[in-house]
């Protein structure tokens, strides 16, 4: 089964190269969560931002899980990545100007490596000037890539990128950056046992340094693909005879996105889905939760988490957090997608978008935790709205009732007497 290849790629990495703690539980199976998360992300082409101290793993992390999931040496990985800097140019981005065509009078572009690969990591990318930032918006979007009168379109691909927490030499992300990846998971320090492990033992590294020549030889040629599935299979090969592991192929990828595209929701997880998106992006008194709306003192809604975030939740979030569901599901085995899957990644999805008020921050940032504050603050938000899903779920199934047996007025009036804004958004 494509599942157990995936988990067996998951060990190694685990066992061999980014030695961890586990922190997530799922059915009694015990995960580390940036390694498992970042891995579902990769196989599905999604945009993982990691974040965490200097020197813990975060680069490691994601040109590994980018190596294994796409057949790819690391140095090419790393070779292709951009280094986050002040003095970022566009045509270290993107590329630059052929100048022999273009002393011949034809625009042509030299693409960048960055471009080409089809598995981006961006280093650092909070050391790149807002106003640089902008640049990448366009190729996160559709993997295509303009400039003078040429385009580029990359393979489809997962991306990366890393952040430091905030120090004097860091910019801040720009929302429209932020909201494009799916996820955020931070790279913790490793326990006082794993480093002594550390201290003990050689780590393995999935390299090939003689494929790299082979990479660069086919850069801005029309034999690209062509020569970047050669070496993809060759690395595969390569890995199999020096250390026993089967990486995932593209086939196994899209085996793993149907599996995990197939896979429904219960009845009661739609429901909760409702409670939690109502809570996420609505508001009783404006109408539409908006960041440039500020809650009136003394909100009757001031318990709910529309009272503690600043803005609602994307489209792009939502997508993501029945996304990561699903794939929590397929993990562990299960048809469909229960309450449990949706609680667990929901706040991983939302909690690096500039989601929670300062306020609701600056007045729990001494509170105990293991987690980042704000992933903390999403938990407990999650963990609040399950225990009033808990409490209206058996409504939401008579108004839902109503509405398909088109008994309006009846969906009407059980919206009045029901104070939580899911059952007002039904009836709109």
């Amino acid at each position: 089964m494509v599942r157990d290849k995936f988990k067996q790629n998951y060990e190694f990495i685990k066992n061999n190269i980014y030695l961890c703690n586990s922190d997530l539980n799922l059915k009694g199976a015990k995960y580390n969560s940036a390694l498992l998360l970042g891995m579902l992300s990769a196989v599905q082409n999604k945009k993982t931002l990691y974040v965490g101290e200097y020197g813990l793993g975060k680069t490691t992390l994601a040109e590994t899980i980018s190596g294994v999931v796409n057949s790819l040496p690391i140095s090419i990985i790393a070779t292709a990545s951009i280094k986050g800097h002040p003095e970022l140019s566009h045509e270290q981005l993107i590329g630059r100007p052929d100048l022999g065509r273009l002393n011949q009078g034809v625009e042509k572009v030299v693409w960048s490596d960055f471009v080409q690969v089809p598995a981006k990591v961006i280093d650092e990318v909070n050391r790149i000037p807002e106003s640089k930032q902008n640049v990448l918006l366009s190729g996160m979007q559709s993997d295509t890539w303009s400039f003078l009168n040429d385009y580029y379109i990359s393979e489809e691909g997962s991306w990366f990128a890393t952040a430091n927490y905030k120090d004097s030499g860091n910019y801040s992300i720009i929302p429209p950056l932020l909201d494009r990846f799916d996820i955020c998971l931070e790279s913790k320090s490793p326990d006082i046992n794993i480093s002594r492990i550390l201290r003990s033992s050689h780590q393995s590294q999935l390299d090939n340094r003689n494929l790299l020549a082979q990479y660069k030889s086919i850069l801005n040629t029309d034999d690209f693909q062509t020569g970047i599935d050669e070496i993809k299979h060759n690395f595969y090969q390569i890995v199999k005879q020096s250390v026993g592991l089967d990486l995932l192929t593209q086939d196994d990828k899209l085996k793993i996105q149907d599996e995990i595209n197939s896979i429904g929701l219960k009845t009661e997880s739609n429901l909760f889905f409702d409670l939690l998106l109502s809570e996420f992006t609505s508001c009783m008194h404006y109408g539409h939760k908006r960041s440039t709306d500020t809650c009136p003192s003394g909100c009757h809604y001031n318990t709910y988490a529309c009272n503690q975030i600043s803005s609602p939740a994307s489209v792009r979030t939502q997508k993501a957090i029945l996304s990561y569901a699903k794939s929590l599901a397929w993990i562990s085995g299960d048809k469909e997608v229960g309450v449990n899957h949706i609680s667990t990644v929901a706040p991983y999805t939302v909690w690096h978008k500039s989601f929670l008020k300062d306020s609701h921050l600056n007045k729990n940032n001494q509170s105990k935790r293991e987690e980042p504050l704000a992933l903390h603050l999403s938990s407990e938000l999650v963990r609040d709205i399950n225990k009033r899903f808990k409490q209206v779920k058996s409504h939401q199934e008579e108004m839902i009732n109503y509405i398909i047996n088109k008994e309006y007025s009846k969906a009407e009036s059980k919206a009045k007497t029901m104070d939580h804004p899911v059952f007002s958004q039904y009836v709109k």
